[in-house]
């Protein structure tokens, strides 16, 4: 994801306008809600969050998972309500961004360039990750999204979290009964190895690239 905003590539002036706001975010916490005033993005410095919609019928539809330095909130740049939930997975950490609040108008207009196009980044990515679920049958559906929560962790991460089946059936557009059968096998087979932790699990990629492929 290219337009994620670098972690540590930024000048000290940059950050001052990023502001040095940091507001941490339980797991199961929400960051904001659909309908929502929105006149300030998040920047996510850890943890995962996910963006959820919710239809006239009260029914929760989960669109995408983020990381570390994807950037929340498009709407803000619109003037317009929030268009969804944006719920953090595991403990989070996030940094607010206020252009209202930038001291510097020119350094406003650049930084806010990078910014828009690191928040346009999360929706183009859920939208080749729902291209590449299309044709896909149950379990590689799950190792697509393995691969993908795979890519918001650190590099050579010890565990990584794992989706209730619920969650997990929501964004793949499987039953639960599928999920869960998919998830035991990968148990069985050695793919997934449970921690201390319900919610993570250590992964054996070279075995779910294998499996992938169909070995």
């Amino acid at each position: 994801m290219s337009a994620l905003l670098p972690l540590n590539a930024l000048s000290r002036e940059e950050h001052q306008f990023l502001g040095s706001k940091r507001h941490p975010l339980p797991a199961c916490g929400y960051l904001y809600q659909q309908g929502d005033r929105s006149t300030e993005l998040y920047w996510i410095r850890a943890g995962i969050v996910c963006l959820e919609s919710v239809n006239e019928r009260g029914e929760r539809c989960i669109l995408h998972f983020l990381g570390q330095g994807a950037v929340l909130g498009h709407e803000t740049f619109l003037k317009q309500p929030r268009t969804f939930d944006a719920r953090a997975c595991t403990d989070a950490l996030v940094e607010v961004i206020a252009p209202s609040l930038a001291p510097d108008p020119s350094l406003c207009a650049f930084m806010m360039r990078r910014v828009h196009a690191a928040a346009a980044t999360p929706l183009q990515d859920a939208a080749r990750f729902k291209v590449d679920l299309h044709r896909a049958q149950a379990t590689e559906k799950v190792i697509l999204l393995l691969e993908h929560l795979r890519k918001l962790h650190p590099e050579k991460a010890d565990a990584y979290w794992l989706p209730s089946r619920n969650d997990m059936a929501d964004i793949l557009d499987i039953n639960h009964a599928t999920a869960s059968r998919v998830v035991a096998r990968l148990f069985r087979e050695g793919a997934l190895r449970r921690t201390a932790s319900k919610s993570f699990v250590q992964v054996d990629w070279s075995l779910i690239s294998r499996l992938r492929r169909g070995g």
